[in-house]
């Protein structure tokens, strides 16, 4: 058979069908030599799309049929999305050479409960979400008593309620991703099936403890000693109980983030907002500093405090290896920094060697983070952005230094400061004049030259400010003690 070959129809056909299957139908319209040796080759055939939205239905089921025949006998990844009795036919027929199978139910239909007799199937991608909101609960459940799936590895649920998904879960399991439950299991049985996966590597929970309220009885800690990766997106509660009770090594790649999915919910009403924030900063925070991790804990090099989000680095990765994000802002800098140093039995700090603050101070904030500065002995690159209470601190502990030895100055290793102003859409233009930007400048020289008499001078200063700074007047104050210095104007925006 040759697919698509009707001249008239082939554009409008290709239009409906896979990407990946249209560069395979054109190499069989090269010539006679390529297509016969396209269409002997059954490897290139092994990834096999059924049902809408993948093929062009009045082709009806010729398509599929053709490109399972192609296949041969090999390993078959099927994308399903049926629809109908006929392409169900099709990927039943097919399922004990499958190791990859994604399936997406549409309406009311599934495949029949006890069908997936699948001995090598390797990875499972159920995709509940095409339903309509009408649509009645479907009976994911259609393993066949028969089939355990013994080299299930891969698990991927989204749309679906926990009750069935359960008999999926299964030791051999090594990646799991759990999107968007119909219904909230309890906390303390997620945590009891995920004692039996002790060679989960990657895992993902994603909105499925958005309806759920808190424990209220004592939960186990879970020990995951082969995982690698865990992102988890949901509610403040949930994401504070899953970061005290999940051990993990500490090489893991973290990665979390919590919304106001609870704070609507009058089953959460009992828990003020303020409470669950902290106890969420808490918990995230003790996390970073050891708490329940398998091995040595993680050298930070980098790190990158925002408003609503927290950001650690180790080596050179440009990847965070832990990261935290709530819909509310943390905490000021100073108590994010003193959670860190003091939560600690070593001093994290003193490995840091990049800072970048995006999060103000609060009343008072100034004097403790003074007190963090001190520990900060190998940071060499520190950025603000539109922290001028940190600035402010800065200029202020480089003066007087005829009272204070020089080896009291702060970050003795810094080499290279970047700062960076609001912009001039969000602040007045009368906050940017001349006195303003002249005692900006002579601030900011008396600490490039205090550093300089100290000699430990910065090599590099990067502004970023609504200021226009001249090159003949302004710049030369500061280049007589940096090396480098770069001006970068921050225009008002135009729409």
């Amino acid at each position: 058979m040759a697919i698509g070959a009707d001249t008239n129809s082939r554009k409008e056909f290709q239009l409906h069908i896979p990407y990946m299957v249209q560069e395979l139908i054109k190499l069989t319209h090269v010539c006679r030599y390529w297509r016969n040796t396209a269409i002997s080759s059954a490897l290139l055939w092994r990834y096999i799309p059924i049902g809408k939205p993948y093929t062009y239905r009045s082709y009806g089921t010729t398509l599929e049929l053709e490109l399972v025949r192609r296949s041969g006998q090999t390993h078959l990844n099927l994308l399903a999305h049926c629809s109908t009795d006929d392409e169900a036919a099709i990927v039943i027929s097919e399922l004990f050479r499958v190791v990859a199978l994604e399936y997406a139910p549409t309406g009311v239909y599934v495949l029949p409960a006890g069908t997936v007799n699948a001995p090598i199937l390797r990875s499972l991608t159920v995709d509940a979400s095409y339903r309509d909101i009408d649509d009645l609960p479907i009976p994911i459940p259609f393993i066949a008593p028969d089939s355990p799936l013994p080299m299930l590895t891969s698990l991927e649920m989204k749309g679906m309620g926990y009750r069935d998904i359960v008999p999926f879960l299964r030791p051999t399991l090594k990646r799991l991703h759990l999107i968007s439950m119909d219904d909230s299991p309890s906390m303390s049985d997620f945590l009891h099936a995920l004692t039996s996966m002790p060679q989960l590597e990657d895992l993902e929970i994603n909105d499925m403890f958005a309806f759920r309220a808190p424990s209220t009885v004592p939960l186990s800690h879970v020990r995951l000693p082969s995982l690698r990766n865990v992102w988890i997106n949901d509610s403040l509660p949930a994401v504070t109980e899953l970061l005290n009770h999940l051990v993990f090594p500490a090489h893991t790649f973290f990665k979390s983030h919590s919304d106001f999915h609870y704070e609507y919910n009058p089953e959460f009403l009992d828990i003020p907002w303020e409470a669950a924030q902290q106890m969420f900063f808490h918990s995230m925070l003790l996390k970073l500093t050891g708490y329940n991790l398998i091995g040595p804990i993680p050298k930070i090099e980098a790190l990158h405090i925002k408003d609503r989000t927290v950001h650690a680095f180790r080596g050179s990765s440009q990847r965070p290896y832990f990261t935290a994000y709530t819909a509310d802002d943390f905490p000021c800098v100073s108590s994010i920094l003193a959670e860190i140093h003091w939560s600690s039995s070593t001093n994290l700090l003193a490995g840091i060697k990049e800072l970048v603050l995006e999060a103000p101070l609060d009343p008072g904030g100034e004097a403790a983070l003074a007190s963090m500065f001190p520990f900060f002995v190998n940071l060499t690159t520190l950025r603000l952005i539109q922290t001028p209470e940190v600035w402010r601190y800065l200029a202020r502990a480089h003066c007087h230094l005829d009272e204070l030895p020089s080896d009291h100055l702060p970050l003795p290793r810094l080499k290279k400061l970047s700062m960076t102003g609001a912009r001039a859409s969000q602040v007045p233009i009368v906050a940017w004049n001349d006195a303003c930007k002249t005692e900006f400048l002579t601030s900011l020289r008396d600490m490039l030259k205090a550093r300089w008499d100290a000699k430990i001078p910065l090599r590099e200063l990067s502004l970023h400010y609504p200021i226009a700074f001249s090159e003949r007047d302004d710049l030369p104050l500061l280049q007589e003690f940096v090396k480098t210095v770069r001006c970068y104007r921050r225009y008002k925006s135009r729409s």
